[in-house]
């Protein structure tokens, strides 16, 4: 009942309105001198409509509530969706973990034991194993998207530290595969997360090496961007929108290497996160350069 009162006095401009014309109505039938039978019908009249009016306001109160209920009984259920969401995704990345850990110590043992094995062989074998453990970290890394906004530390620190260390994780693949590395030394202070940066920068500098193979690789900073570029087999134009979606892989036929689709993918999502903006040019047959800017 008080909530139709409080309805009423929301629409007390509308009641007032009506009340202000049936007073005209009966001063007017007054002045006139209306019979009185007709003044008791035309009244009665009067009359059933405010009731009407009133039993309408009732009834949207009676949607209003009934509405407001349901919208309260959604939030719960979405809630409850959201909380086994999270139980569910937590249950998955707890698993992984677990593999993770558990398939690194072979890959500690298969380290140690082409430290044995003469020059060419323990290359190989780190090859392979630097292989994967990436995949192991991308698979990890992929779980932990859609809610690394609370994992983000972001701090200043020396760019080329990152990088300096990338290119030493990766020697053994330069040598290797025959690469040649030119890398332009350079000093540059940045703004970001360094664990998820190094993510991003490494799967960019593991897919220049993997289809720059026997060619060379440029690494640098020149303005405010840092470039990565690779003479390798370049993509298509067509093509350059789309390698940052997930799963997807060039159909570049001189392209022999397959990706897995994630890589630049997660380049995509850190990117976005970070307010890194990555920019693609590339010439098919010739080379490719990726470009990430940072903010001063």
């Amino acid at each position: 009942m008080k909530k139709i009162f409080e309805n009423i006095k929301m629409k007390s401009k509308e009641l007032l309105f009506v009340a202000l014309n049936l007073i005209m109505f009966f001063i007017i039938m007054w002045l006139f001198d209306v019979r009185k039978e007709v003044f008791i019908v035309l009244s009665l009249m009067s009359f059933i409509s405010i009731i009407f009016y009133l039993l309408s306001t009732f009834d949207s109160l009676e949607k209003e509530k009934y509405t407001k209920e349901r919208i309260v009984d959604l939030e719960k259920k979405i809630r409850e969706l959201e909380e086994k969401n999270t139980e569910t995704r937590n249950d998955i990345k707890d698993y992984f973990l677990s593999w993770i850990h558990q398939i690194k110590t072979p890959i500690t043992s298969l380290n140690l034991l082409a430290e044995t094995l003469n020059e060419n062989e323990r290359n190989q074998i780190k090859m392979i194993s630097l292989s994967i453990e990436n995949y192991t970290d991308m698979a990890l890394s992929y779980l932990n998207l859609s809610d690394f906004s609370a994992d983000i530390n972001i701090k200043t620190f020396e760019l080329s530290d990152i990088v300096k260390k990338l290119i030493r994780k990766y020697r053994v693949h330069f040598i290797e595969t025959n690469t040649k590395l030119i890398f332009k030394d350079f000093n540059k202070m940045v703004i970001s997360d360094k664990k998820y940066l190094e993510l991003m920068l490494e799967q960019i500098i593991n897919n220049a090496v993997k289809y720059a193979s026997g060619k060379e690789v440029y690494i640098g900073y020149k303005d405010n961007y840092l470039y990565i570029k690779d003479t390798g087999y370049g993509i298509k134009n067509d093509e350059i929108k789309m390698i940052f979606n997930r799963g997807y892989s060039s159909e570049n036929s001189i392209n022999p290497n397959k990706s897995s689709g994630i890589g630049l993918y997660i380049v995509k999502r850190i990117s976005q996160k970070l307010n890194h903006r990555v920019l693609v040019d590339s010439t098919i047959g010739h080379s490719t350069e990726f470009r990430i800017y940072f903010n001063d």
